[in-house]
C-alpha cells in the first residue's frame, strides 16, 4: 500500500509541475510589461536628475539703523530702532571688543479718569513718594554699583511712535529740566517684592506725593482725562548719571506714594477685631500699554566695526549693527539658464546656517542672540513697524534660535524660496539680506484648544555676535533638479 502512494503522487505531480511552471512564465512575462509600460514609458518631463553647487557669499557690518545715523564727536552713536515691547531698559555695560553700550528711557504714568486713593491716609499726609522700577533680570555683571537719576519731562510724549530716540532734546533740557531724585543699587541686590519681581526705588519730594493726594481729594480738573494729567505730570526720563556693569530690564515703571492708613486689628487673646492700629499702605500710578514709552540707545564702537577690510561680520543689540549678506543671485540664475537644450533647470534647496565665533564669557562680555532672522534689507523696517511675524512672511523671513542653548551656531534652514523669488523679481540684481537679532516666541497650544501667533521683535537685550568670514560661513551650498522640457497641461 505504501508504495502505491508514492507512484499516484509522482503521476499526479507531473501536471502540477507543469502548471507552475506556466505560471512563473506568465509573471515573469508580466513583470517585463510592466517595466515596458512604467517608469520607462513616463514622459520625459517627469524625470530629473539632480546635482549640487557652491557660491559664494560676501558679508559686510552695516548700522542697525537704515537710515544710518550719524556718530557724536565722542564716537557715540544713537541708532533708531523699533520697540514694541513695554520693558524699559536702563543701565550701562563696557565691552572692550564690541564697545559698549548705555540704555535708558523716557515714560509716562496712566491715569484713571476722576482718579482716586483708595484709603484716606492718617492727618491726610503722604509720608514718602517714589519712582520704583520693577524689574526681572539683568545682563552684564551686576555687582557693579550703578546710579540712576529721574528728570522730569518738558513736554509729554508723542503718541505715534515706536521708534527708539535719537534726541531727547524735545523732552528733556540738561540743567534746567528738573531732578526728580536718584539712586544707587546692585542688579543682583535688588529688593525682591512678592508678585512685582525685583525693585529699585528712586526716592522723590514727598511733596509731590502730596499734591497729588491733594488735588485727588479737592476733585482737581487734572485727574478729568489722560491728557490733562499728561499736562500736570508730563512723565519722567531715566538715565544712567554714574557706575557701569549692568542693564535692567524693567517690566513696570510706578509712581509709588507711601502713608498710613488706620484698620481695626483682630486681638490676638480674644481673636476679636477690636484694635485700632496705624498700618503702611501704598498708592501707585503707572505705566501701561495705554500711554508712550520710548527707549534711548547709546552705542560706542560702532565705526571700528563696520570697519571695511574686516575678516568678521558683527551683530550687536540692541541698534547696534548688523550682519548684512549679499547672495549671488544673478550667478545662481546663470546656473539655472544653463541648462541643455530641451532641458529645464529648477533651485531645489538652499540650506543656509551661520556660526559665529565662540569666546570666553567674562563679568561684562555681551550674550549670543537667543534667535536670529534672516530677510531681505529692504524688509526690515515694514516688517516691525507692521509687528509681522515669520508666519507672515514664510517665503522671506526666516527665523533660527541658537542650534543648541548657549551656542553661537543659527541654521535657518531652505531658503530656496527667497531665492527664488527675488529672481523671478531681480533677475539683474543680487540679494541682499541681513541676520537681526529678534526676540522670538513660538506658539503654543492653549488649554482651549486654541494656537497662540508667534512673535518676532527686535532684541532689546544687549547681545552681540562674531561670524569670521570663512569656507564655513561664506559658501552656500544649492541643491538644482534637471529635467526635460514639458508639462501635462
Amino acid at each position: 500500500m505504501p508504495s502505491l502512494m508514492i507512484k499516484m503522487t509522482h503521476k499526479l505531480s507531473l501536471p502540477l509541475a507543469s502548471l507552475l511552471v506556466g505560471v512563473c512564465l506568465l509573471l515573469v512575462s508580466c513583470e517585463d510589461r510592466s517595466n515596458t509600460l512604467g517608469v520607462g514609458m513616463m514622459p520625459d518631463y517627469t524625470q530629473f536628475k539632480s546635482f549640487d553647487t557652491t557660491f559664494d557669499l560676501s558679508y559686510r557690518t552695516i548700522s542697525a539703523d537704515m537710515k544710518d545715523s550719524g556718530s557724536s564727536a565722542s564716537g557715540t552713536q544713537y541708532n533708531r530702532m523699533y520697540v514694541s515691547s513695554n520693558y524699559g531698559y536702563i543701565g550701562r555695560i563696557p565691552n572692550q571688543e564690541f564697545g559698549g553700550i548705555e540704555t535708558e528711557y523716557l515714560t509716562q504714568m496712566y491715569c484713571p479718569e476722576g482718579f482716586l486713593f483708595r484709603d484716606q491716609p492718617v492727618d491726610n499726609r503722604i509720608d514718602s513718594a517714589f519712582l520704583t522700577l520693577y524689574y526681572d533680570g539683568y545682563s552684564g555683571y551686576g555687582k557693579d554699583l550703578v546710579e540712576v537719576t529721574a528728570y522730569r519731562l518738558d513736554r509729554p510724549l508723542p503718541g505715534n511712535s515706536k521708534y527708539s530716540l535719537e534726541s531727547i532734546s524735545d523732552y528733556y533740557t540738561r540743567g534746567v529740566s528738573k531732578e526728580l531724585g536718584r539712586a544707587s543699587f546692585m542688579a543682583v541686590t535688588g529688593t525682591p517684592h512678592e508678585g512685582k519681581g525685583t525693585w529699585v526705588r528712586v526716592p522723590i519730594a514727598r511733596e509731590i506725593g502730596q499734591d497729588f493726594y491733594d488735588k485727588s481729594v479737592a476733585g482737581s480738573e487734572v485727574f478729568r482725562s489722560q491728557a490733562a494729567f499728561d499736562q500736570y505730570f508730563p512723565g519722567v526720563y531715566f538715565r544712567v548719571s554714574a557706575g557701569t556693569g549692568s542693564v535692567i530690564r524693567v517690566v513696570r515703571t510706578a509712581l509709588t506714594f507711601c502713608y498710613r492708613k488706620e484698620q481695626m486689628l483682630k486681638r490676638r487673646s480674644t481673636g476679636k477685631v477690636d484694635s485700632l492700629a496705624y498700618v503702611p499702605a501704598i498708592q501707585e500710578l503707572s505705566h501701561t500699554n495705554e500711554v508712550p514709552q520710548l527707549s534711548r540707545f547709546a552705542n560706542m564702537g560702532l565705526s571700528e566695526l563696520m570697519a571695511p577690510g574686516s575678516d568678521y561680520a558683527y551683530v550687536k543689540s540692541p541698534a547696534g549693527v548688523l550682519a548684512e549678506i549679499t547672495i549671488p543671485t544673478r550667478e545662481i540664475k546663470k546656473k539655472l539658464d544653463e541648462a541643455p537644450k530641451g532641458s529645464v533647470r529648477v533651485l531645489a534647496s538652499a540650506p543656509f546656517s551661520i556660526s559665529g565665533e565662540n569666546r570666553q564669557l567674562s563679568e561684562y562680555q555681551l550674550v549670543y542672540p537667543t534667535s536670529l532672522v534672516l530677510m531681505p534689507r529692504d524688509s526690515v523696517a515694514h516688517f516691525f513697524e507692521s509687528e509681522l511675524t515669520d508666519a507672515d512672511s514664510p517665503f522671506t523671513t526666516y527665523v533660527s534660535r541658537q542650534a543648541i542653548q548657549g551656542s553661537s551656531t543659527y541654521t535657518f534652514g531652505n531658503i530656496s524660496a527667497l531665492i527664488s523669488k527675488h529672481i523671478e523679481k531681480k533677475p539683474d540684481e543680487d540679494l541682499r539680506v541681513v541676520v537681526v537679532p529678534v526676540q522670538y516666541v513660538a506658539p503654543e497650544q492653549q488649554q482651549s484648544g486654541a494656537v497662540s501667533p508667534s512673535s518676532v521683535t527686535n532684541l532689546v537685550l544687549p547681545s552681540t555676535l562674531k561670524i569670521k568670514m570663512d569656507g564655513k560661513n561664506n559658501k552656500l551650498r544649492v541643491y538644482i533638479n534637471e529635467r526635460k522640457e514639458g508639462s501635462p497641461f
